[in-house]
């Protein structure tokens, strides 16, 4: 490994303070990882897990899904195929990723799930330093590596496959960083050999985003051949034939093991078909009518934010972009073509969607923080030492207090508010994203027909939901035929309860609030009869859950209390819980108890947030003047002007004049 300046120049005192900035800055980095749990994903995969380690199955067709209106004869996707039986199989890349999953799950339920998910991140960190030290990084390049890169990926720090992934790629990151960083003709050792062909078995087999490992492997032949096409000494041209020869060799065993799954050629060849089909229909632009550009995280990365003041990541990928070009340029000056490959691709990779930076950022910034602390080495200079002394002394002082400023941002989950995330720091399921209530009343009920869900919750309600539902689809894209998901989509969007009904046959629905809530509210053939986690349980009155459809909800027999006091006693910032309570109160036109919800909610806002909930409140109160007006209840004029007075202070002029008619019409249709 290449000598570092602080182990040649600094002195113990001033040494021991770098690695103590480096070790709080992996903890504190590593806090990341302490939070709830909200992949909208973890659903399927702990499902394709459960029927592995409980049948022995391995999931490449989802039988739970119910038949699309056009039957089965619509263009597969990408990597999938038709089988004799006509059945819409795939090639599932996750796979031994969800046999962990289900393997934490059992272990421990969510809390499990909380242990692997912090565990992960604790490791991934711990191998950026490793990376940056063994590329010749000193413990202040290496601190500095991981509290950018925290502070840039942190969203993505979820429980999903590619955080595995994550980990098998930057353990071969960590094996050939030195061959990354420098220029020679090193050879490797055995052990790392084996262990980045097995690193890269496990990454085959866990995420299929595993091409990058080649491409790690690729870019170290680069220096060797530059040497061999400029007309060497006989002794250079005879190391650099033995180095290409190795790491060709090499890079030969990592694409031949990506043949070692239960799928073979189809699943080696599905990050080609992937990228192929995602150009075809340019996805990543999100131009077009096909499905996956409703996936915001495949549309491509922007440098700025749209959001400087709220957009953490993005303000600090700006500035991480910046120090990887300017190390990909040291490197380029310096012919170390391998780095300035790998840093320059990876910058790349990072740009393509919005889901790759974290990819990104995670293999170029630790490269990038070694190699220009190496630019960057002090030089003796004997008149300046007492200055450099003290300069060294103080970027220590400051990594460490900055280590220790992202690790109180991360506890105190204020980067997830700023940001509007839906996780906080913690244990537990995010109740934002995973309906666990919701799966909770579903299973009490006993669904027996085919259930339709909000497309982001099909897959916690696939296996939190006991017996395993019949759905619609699940947020496995892979699963089922595009034109599935574009019919799903638009049913969600614009259909009702007779599509639902005749043409996909749904007995119950588990929606939220929007175009087709509205119309199964309205529609005299289904039932409300429960509301949980943001979502409304609709029955059909002559499916095949008909019978529960003989008890429907009504606004007495909802506890606005109790909803209040049950939230604010599992989160420590239950505002936008309560917001989500009051908005599916409203829509579902329970406005006493959406009301009493909304209050409670004012309570926990700030600045702008005030707003927000008034404009609710207003609502409520105006649907409620309207109802009660429809009684001749007197009560209906105090709602007509409690509701003009909060849009006339929220700045909606024009629906407080109306609000203000209503008033008026009111009254004079009291005083008849």
């Amino acid at each position: 490994m290449t000598t570092t300046c602080l182990e040649t120049t600094t002195p113990p005192a001033r040494s021991r303070l770098a690695w103590a900035a480096l070790c709080v800055a992996v903890v504190a980095a590593s806090l990341a990882g302490v939070r709830t749990i909200t992949a909208e994903d973890i659903g399927y995969h702990l499902a394709f897990g459960e029927a592995f380690c409980q049948e022995g199955r391995l999931v490449d067709h989802c039988e739970v899904l119910y038949a699309p209106p056009g039957g089965t004869d619509a263009d597969p996707g990408p990597g999938n195929w038709y089988d004799a039986q006509g059945r819409y199989r795939f090639p599932n890349a996750n796979w031994l990723t969800q046999v962990i999953f289900y393997a934490a799950w059992a272990a421990g339920g969510v809390v499990g799930l909380n242990v692997l998910l912090a565990a992960c991140v604790a490791a991934l960190f711990v191998l950026v330093a490793l990376t940056c030290l063994r590329g010749g990084g000193s413990p202040l390049a290496a601190a500095a590596a991981v509290l950018l890169t925290a502070m840039t990926i942190y969203p993505r720090l979820m429980l999903r496959p590619e955080l595995l992934g994550y980990l098998t790629l930057m353990g071969n990151s960590a094996l050939l960083a030195p061959l990354i960083v420098s220029a020679d003709d090193r050879r490797l050792s055995r052990r790392t050999m084996i262990g980045v062909v097995a690193l890269q078995l496990l990454y085959v087999n866990l995420h299929s985003y595993w091409l990058l490992g080649l491409a790690l492997t690729g870019v170290t032949l680069l220096p060797a051949i530059a040497r061999l096409l400029g007309r060497p000494s006989a002794e250079v041209r005879s190391a650099a034939a033995s180095a290409l020869k190795q790491r060709g060799g090499l890079l030969l065993a990592q694409a031949l093991v990506a043949f070692v799954n239960p799928w073979t050629w189809r699943l080696a060849i599905l990050p080609f078909q992937t990228l192929v089909y995602m150009r075809q229909h340019n996805i990543s632009g999100g131009a077009g009518e096909h499905p996956w550009t409703t996936m915001q995280d495949l549309q491509r990365t922007t440098l700025l934010p749209a959001d400087a003041a709220s957009d953490v990541a993005g303000c600090f990928f700006v500035g991480v972009a910046a120090l990887v070009v300017l190390a990909a340029l040291l490197s380029m000056f310096a012919k170390r073509w391998s780095a300035a490959a790998v840093l320059l691709g990876m910058l790349l990779v990072a740009f393509a969607t919005q889901r790759n930076r974290a990819v990104g950022v995670l293999t170029a910034m630790p490269l990038a923080a070694a190699v220009i602390g190496l630019r960057l080495r002090p030089r003796a200079v004997h008149w300046r030492e007492t200055l450099r002394r003290c300069l060294a002394t103080g970027v220590a002082t400051s990594a460490l207090l900055a280590a220790c400023l992202v690790a109180v941002l991360f506890v105190r989950s204020s980067l997830y508010r700023n940001d509007h995330y839906k996780m906080r720091f913690g244990l537990g399921w995010s109740r934002l994203i995973i309906p666990v209530g919701l799966a909770g009343r579903l299973s009490d009920l006993g669904i027996e027909g085919r259930l339709w869900a909000e497309p982001q919750s099909t897959s916690s309600l696939y296996f939190l939901v006991r017996p395993h539902p019949s759905l619609q689809m699940i947020t496995n894209t892979w699963a089922y035929p595009p034109a599935t998901m574009k019919d799903v989509l638009t049913a969600n969007v614009l259909g009702g309860g007779e599509q639902l009904a005749n043409i996909w046959g749904v007995s119950v629905a588990a929606v939220m609030p929007g175009r087709l809530f509205g119309q199964l509210r309205t529609d005299e053939n289904w039932t409300l009869v429960a509301l949980a986690d943001g979502h409304a349980v609709f029955v059909r009155r002559d499916g095949a859950d008909a019978a529960l459809a003989r008890t429907p909800l009504r606004p007495g027999d909802i506890a606005a209390s109790d909803i209040v006091r049950e939230v604010e006693a599992e989160d420590a910032w239950p505002l936008s819980r309560l917001m989500q309570w009051g908005k599916l109160l409203v829509a579902a036109r329970f406005q006493g108890p959406a009301i009493e919800v909304l209050q409670a909610a004012r309570g926990h806002a700030r600045g702008e947030q005030v707003n927000g909930v008034d404009m609710l409140i207003g609502a409520a109160l105006y649907n409620r003047a309207v109802d009660r007006q429809g009684r001749g209840n007197p009560a209906c004029l105090e709602d007509y002007r409690r509701a003009t007075e909060i849009f006339s202070r929220v700045g909606l002029g024009k629906l407080a004049e109306e609000t203000a008619q209503g008033y008026q019409q009111a009254a004079s249709q009291l005083q008849q």
